[in-house]
């Protein structure tokens, strides 16, 4: 019976990892319109319903493919001779 509450408890955790990871990756890339509010919205929903799992899949499916990612410039090191 043990091991059943262990693989759970795997699968809960590689769930909520998935789950921030696609909350993450939405909120870092810019979507047409006003289709980052909607993919956070499914996200969020999901994850109170108990879906977050699914809803996970389906932004990385559906959603990952139209955002693309902000690109933020990186300071430079300026060298002092």
């Amino acid at each position: 019976m043990m091991i059943v509450w262990i693989v759970v408890a795997v699968v809960s955790l590689i769930s909520l990892i998935l789950w921030i990871w696609a909350l993450v990756d939405c909120l870092k890339r810019q979507f047409p319109g006003s289709e980052k509010t909607t993919w956070i919205v499914v996200l969020i929903v999901s994850f109170f319903l108990g879906l977050g799992l699914i809803g996970a899949v389906i932004y990385l499916i559906a959603g990952k493919k139209k955002g693309t990612l902000s690109v933020v410039p990186q300071p430079t090191a300026v060298s002092k001779e």
